[in-house]
């Protein structure tokens, strides 16, 4: 484990943007009271990939790894932040709230090395994947090699318990989202300013990415793409922008979430380049309505049927979707996933329907497509579920935006 002399002189020069510890202590002392419910006496955290789905062993560390991360948590003692990297600890010591920050390595050793110092090696260990939507967990090398070192222990898989405890936001956490929110409205406004004709879809990207850069904002993702209107080829906004230019016409669609301190926004709205033709008209006053009526339902204890009920319309007017009408947020994707049964596969594989709650991050996105897919619309908010329903988060106009 490195020792840095120097740690609390660079912490001083090197300010990030963090929770603060009385938060922490709340997550801690919630973790530990679900861990206390199933008789847990440590939790192995796990993560990989970009920083966005990084977020369950975040939420304790504070830390996003570039490769991937364990946090170690037991149920009495100190925590330990496992970094994959090793020349990035430095940096994961002055970002992250733990103070013991140790090496991965690449075969989860320490992990087992710090579970046996913690008096937990013939314990019931938590095991807590990526994401219990898209199941991710540990890689199996590496639980092989955990069980082969601790042969006495008994594992959990403890995902879906997990993150139901990190679904419930503090005011603190919502504060956060709310700057996120607004940096994601300023980098909207950055893409509209940008949309001219000749222009291509990549340097719109790299416009309203450096506008979060500009307020000290990670850009977690954007999706961006366009289309004609009058001969579309695109039902939903792509995953990577293109070199096509910008067209009289064109439709642009777009999904964006810039994140302050770990918590993002995410907004969608559609934007003309000239007068939407009636086709899109008609898809964008459908989202809207389907967009309203969702919100009008959203409120604890809202259960998947209601928003399915309020959602029927696309349906019935003959669209479908590719994307679900509600998801959940946690600077991704999360539980509930609920679209049209039968059509949005990813909207429809979670092992749990149970009701929304009080200060629960929503995603409304209704996508009504046409049954060829050729034409989409995309509109949509991140909000906050109170005691008297949904309120979004973002303060851009409900609209569809015209570019002259």
């Amino acid at each position: 484990m490195k020792e840095y002399a120097f740690l609390k002189e660079a912490k001083e020069r090197t300010p990030y943007t963090n929770f603060s510890p009385e938060e922490y202590a709340r997550r801690y002392r919630r973790i530990r009271e679900m861990m206390e419910q199933e008789r847990l006496d440590c939790l192995v955290v796990y993560a990989t990939g970009k920083e966005m789905q990084q977020k369950n062993p975040r939420y304790l560390s504070g830390w996003a790894d570039g490769l991937h991360q364990y946090v170690v948590f037991p149920r009495e003692g100190e925590p330990t932040l496992f970094g994959a990297i090793s020349p990035h600890l430095l940096c994961a010591k002055l970002h992250s709230h733990l103070s013991d920050v140790r090496w991965a390595a690449d075969d989860a050793q320490g992990v087992c090395d710090r579970l046996s110092e913690l008096g937990c090696a013939e314990g019931r260990i938590g095991l807590v994947g990526r994401d219990q939507r898209t199941f991710p967990s540990l890689p199996f090398d590496h639980f092989e090699r955990m069980k082969k070192s601790l042969p006495r222990a008994q594992w959990h898989f403890v995902t879906p318990q997990y993150e139901r405890v990190r679904a419930i936001k503090s005011e603190e956490e919502i504060s956060y989202y709310k700057k996120g929110a607004e940096v994601t409205d300023r980098c909207m406004q950055a893409l509209v300013d940008a949309v001219k004709v000749g222009a291509a879809e990549y340097e719109l990207y790299a416009e309203l990415t450096a506008e979060s850069w500009r307020n000290n904002a990670f850009p977690i993702f954007s999706l961006l793409g366009s289309t004609p209107m009058s001969d579309p080829t695109m039902p939903y906004p792509w995953r990577t922008p293109s070199a096509r230019r910008i067209q009289k016409g064109d439709i642009i669609l777009n999904e964006l979430s810039m994140s302050y301190g770990s918590c993002s926004g995410q907004l969608m709205r559609p934007i003309a380049v000239g007068q939407p033709t009636k086709d899109y008209r008609k898809l964008y006053d459908l989202a809207k309505e389907v967009f309203e009526k969702v919100a009008e339902v959203l409120r604890p204890g809202c259960t998947k049927q209601q928003v399915l009920e309020a959602a029927a319309i696309i349906p019935e007017q003959g669209y479908t979707i590719e994307a679900p009408v509600i998801h959940g947020w946690d600077d991704k994707s999360e539980y509930p996933h609920w679209g049209i049964p039968g059509r949005d596969v990813s909207a429809n594989i979670s092992r749990e329907d149970y009701p929304i709650q009080e200060n629960q991050l929503i995603v409304i996105e209704p996508n009504p497509c046409t049954k060829d897919f050729r034409a989409g619309m995309f509109l949509g908010d991140l909000g906050i579920v109170r005691r008297d329903g949904w309120h979004s988060l973002h303060k851009f106009p409900l609209e569809f935006v015209v570019v002259d």
